[in-house]
This record gives structure tokens, sequence and C-alpha cells, in this order.
């Protein structure tokens, strides 16, 4: 019992930190956005992981252009992650092993997402690497994701992260029933990983 009561705090120390050095990685980045003077007045979205689940589970990673809090929208998140939870056997994910990342920080329809991620371009990366999740799905921004990606190719700032797989998914506000929305998806992840995994 000993054991396991030491290992459990490890774990729960270890998440811990983890997610203290990305809250201190996006302070910083959040200095250099009120710095810069096209986003100096805008708000600045923190995002992360979403729940200490105080295990080894490893995260998926969902990559969207804005943040996006309605009920259909993370209805259609949260059954992705069961799906990929149920029927990826490669890595140990659960259904709380789950976090997000928010291109535009500024969470404003008026900034285009595109120039502020020109400005912010290494710091998307290092959040992502920090993240370290096993899969990524890129819903909506998959271009965008895709060019930063290609941009940094042979540089050390993708070095821990370019075998990361990226599923191409489309945003969750599609105005399409959740069934077919979720139906996509599964055909997606079957279409990257096949059906044997």
């Amino acid at each position: 019992m000993e054991g396991q009561y030491t290992t459990s705090f490890q774990l729960s120390t270890k998440n811990r930190i983890k997610e203290i050095e990305l809250h201190n990685y996006l302070s910083q980045w959040k200095n250099k956005h009120n710095r810069n003077r096209y986003y100096k007045k805008e708000d600045f979205c923190y995002d992360g992981f979403m729940y200490n689940t105080d295990s080894n589970a490893q995260n998926i990673l969902y990559i969207f252009d804005y943040k996006y809090n309605d009920r259909q929208s993370m209805n259609r998140i949260w059954k992705m992650q069961r799906f990929i939870s149920k029927h990826c056997l490669d890595y140990n994910i659960t259904v709380d092993s789950i976090s997000y990342l928010i291109l535009n920080k500024t969470n404003s329809k008026c900034i285009d997402t595109k120039e502020y991620v020109k400005n912010f371009e290494k710091q998307i990366l290092g959040e992502i690497e920090l993240l370290s999740p096993s899969i990524i799905v890129s819903c909506g921004c998959y271009k965008i994701v895709k060019e930063l990606f290609n941009k940094y190719n042979k540089s050390h700032f993708l070095s821990a992260i370019n075998h990361i797989p990226i599923i191409d998914m489309l945003p969750p506000t599609i105005q399409v029933s959740s069934k077919l929305y979720q139906l996509h998806f599964e055909y997606l992840y079957f279409r990257k990983f096949g059906w044997n995994i």
C-alpha cells in the first residue's frame, strides 16, 4: 500500500509541476501579447489542461482558432475524446486526459487568426511541446497548424513534436447534426490510424 501511495503522490506532483510550468509559460506569452501594438488592448485567453487526472495518461490536444464554450461544441469534443479513449490502444488515454490550445489568444473574431499566429509562432509550438500530446485534433484550423509545422520542420522547435499525428477535423460549431459530426470524426480517425488501433 505504501508504494501505491508514493506513486500516486509522485504522479500528482508531476502533473502539478507541469501545470505550473504551463501557467508560467502562458504568463510570459501574455506579456509579449500585451506589448504588441496590435493586441495590447485585447484580452488574453489562457488554455491548457482541462483536468489534472493524477495519472500517467497521455493527453489528446484539441486545437481551435477561438474558444468554444457553447454546449453543442463541448458535447462534440467530449464525444470525440470518449471515442479516442475507447479505441486508441497504442496509448494510455482516458476520457479526462484532454488539453486544448487556442491559436488566437485574443479570442476575438475581429482579430485575424492567421496574423496572430504569425506573430506568435514559436510560442504556439512551445505550448504544444509543453502539453506533449499523443494525438492532435485540429478543429477547423488544420491548414494553419500544418503550415506552421512545415515552416519549422527542420528547426529545433519541432524536434520533440514533429512526430505527433494530426487529425484534420471540422470546427465544433459547424451546422450539421451531432451524429453526422461524430461519424465524420470516426471516419477520419480510422482513416488516419487504421481499424486495428
